[in-house]
């Protein structure tokens, strides 16, 4: 394949950047249990959605996943699609 064919979202090449930019040995929330952000369980989506709050590339994540149209998942925060906000129970 043909580098000159693959083209990158400049937001999704921020997202990279930003990556590749953390201190050495600094992980990500999501790095831990990626399973969590993809959770449908409404409780889980909280944690990771509380997970997301420190993170250092949180803006180029979400940034990345709005560009990119996900369908699923919690993504700098929010999660995907917007619309799905979990709610716990009462």
């Amino acid at each position: 394949m043909d580098t000159q064919d693959v083209s990158v979202r400049p937001e999704h090449l921020a997202l990279i950047t930003a990556i590749l930019e953390l201190p050495s040995g600094q992980r990500l929330p999501c790095w831990d249990d990626p399973d969590l952000w993809f959770s449908t369980e409404p409780f889980e989506q909280l944690a990771a959605m509380a997970g997301c709050r420190a993170c250092p590339v949180r803006p180029q994540c979400y940034a990345a996943a709005d560009a990119a149209g996900e369908r699923f998942g919690i993504w700098g925060g929010q999660p995907f699609p917007a619309h799905t906000t979990p709610q716990l129970a009462p």
